[in-house]
């Protein structure tokens, strides 16, 4: 994402409607971020259940899973990120730990 913006910047000196193209693309991060996070983060998930794993690690950034855990009514502690969603019908408790590198996610029923 960054080369992408360095790329724009640089070549919008030289051509100046690459300014337009910068700002589209920025509007475009911007309204897509959180559709885009859930979208990878259910994924994940629906992956978890089919293969009956209870704790994974996943390649999510803990930031990115503790504001999905907040969008969907979930709490942060300053360590953890707890939720509870709507999959296949159950009601399921989900927790995001931080690892290194990605997130810990843990269900309970």
């Amino acid at each position: 994402m960054i080369i992408v913006v360095l790329v724009l910047l640089v070549a919008g000196f030289f051509f100046p409607p690459i300014w337009l193209l910068l700002a589209v693309y920025g509007l475009w991060v911007a309204f897509m971020k959180a559709p885009m996070r859930a979208m990878v983060i259910k994924k994940d998930i629906q992956e978890m259940l089919k293969q009956g794993e209870t704790l994974s690690r996943v390649q999510v950034n803990f930031k990115d899973a503790v504001a999905y855990a907040k969008s969907n009514g979930g709490s942060f502690d300053g360590f953890q990120a707890d939720m509870t969603l709507l999959i296949n019908g159950q009601q399921r408790s989900i927790s995001f730990k931080q690892a290194n590198p990605g997130t810990w996610v843990r269900f309970e029923d």
